[in-house]
């Protein structure tokens, strides 16, 4: 527990808040598994494959996202990728719960979380944090188009 709190005092504080959503993200996943499970198994589920495929995928989630924070916090490039990639899937689910299936006391929290950890993971504070390079017009909010490493290979 004290190498957690100290990397949070380590991190930059976009990249300390994403972390900090991210985990309460994978409890509320580990919550939602216990209660499909629970749920499955009161109700006599119609579809077992349901009940099981839905408790799978939430302690998946759950699972990688507790899995990467530490090294999310740490500074890893890499573990930045499964927390994006969970939470641009979250997007859809969120958008579909709010405004398809009408219940947007579940799709909203969903849509608000998983936007607020893409823009503090895109922050520049947090791209410096994973060791990326950020010029001075991209970490003032501008866009400072292709890289010049990249510019350089268009040609190949």
């Amino acid at each position: 527990m004290q190498g957690v709190v100290e990397s949070l005092r380590a991190a930059s504080r976009p990249l300390a808040a994403a972390a900090v959503l991210v985990v309460l993200e994978a409890l509320t996943l580990l919550g939602l598994a216990v209660f499909l499970a629970v749920k499955g198994i009161v109700d006599e589920a119609k579809s077992l494959v349901g009940v099981v495929g839905g408790t799978g995928l939430a302690l998946v989630g759950a699972v990688v996202l507790l899995g990467v924070t530490p090294w999310l916090l740490s500074g890893a490039r890499w573990a930045r990728s499964p927390v994006l990639v969970l939470q641009i899937l979250w997007l859809p689910v969120g958008f579909s719960l709010a405004f398809q299936a009408g219940r947007p006391e579940l799709g909203a929290p969903l849509l608000v979380v998983a936007a607020a950890v893409l823009v503090l993971l895109a922050r520049a504070e947090s791209r410096l944090s994973a060791g990326e390079s950020v010029d001075d017009s991209t970490a003032a909010g501008g866009s400072s188009g292709p890289s010049p490493r990249v510019q350089g290979q268009a040609g190949r």
